[in-house]
């Protein structure tokens, strides 16, 4: 019987391919073998195929977080910190209709310690990074260091802006 869909061909695998796919579909999936499998928010699904039913409302949001988040602000490395954001967003969502739903009520956000929590954290792991990847004096410079300013000028200028990254959470950001 033909669905919808354009029928993958099977490719027969090599024995050390196919026991890496034993172990990647798992014992219950031993019909798909022959074909490269795409790990879908827990399911393994064919590449190639289709849904055959209406995709769940958890990919919806996934998908949402990915393409108009992620991908857009972070671009390759959006994969890597798909976790931390799809987190941040879901709380967020959840303490703003926890402010909206009636009987519910309880506007989370109005309570300075949760979002000051949130952003410190976020704050943080941006600055760990920072100086992770760019050694402290590498990131320092990379905040503060202006082509063209005469030197004498930094002993003014990187007092403030550093004031600023520090201090109001950084106008200007970093690499």
């Amino acid at each position: 019987m033909a669905g919808p869909w354009p029928r993958t061909p099977r490719v027969r695998a090599d024995p050390s391919r196919r026991a890496a796919l034993v172990h990647q579909a798992g014992a219950d999936r031993p019909a798909q073998l022959g074909h490269r499998h795409r790990p879908v928010l827990g399911r393994v699904r064919p590449a190639g195929s289709r849904a055959t039913r209406p995709a769940e409302p958890d990919e919806y949001v996934y998908l949402f977080v990915r393409e108009q988040i992620a991908k857009p602000n972070l671009g390759q490395d959006s994969d890597r910190w798909m976790g931390l954001l799809l987190t941040i967003f879901l709380t967020v969502l959840a303490w703003n209709l926890m402010g909206v739903i009636p009987f519910i009520q309880f506007p989370v956000s109005a309570h300075i310690a949760f979002p000051l929590v949130l952003a410190l954290t976020v704050y943080g792991i941006k600055l760990y990074l920072g100086v992770r990847h760019h050694g402290l004096r590498g990131y320092l410079r990379g905040i503060v260091h202006l082509e063209g300013l005469p030197g004498w000028a930094y002993a003014l200028y990187a007092p403030m802006v550093l004031a600023a990254m520090f201090i109001a959470g950084g106008l200007r950001g970093s690499h």
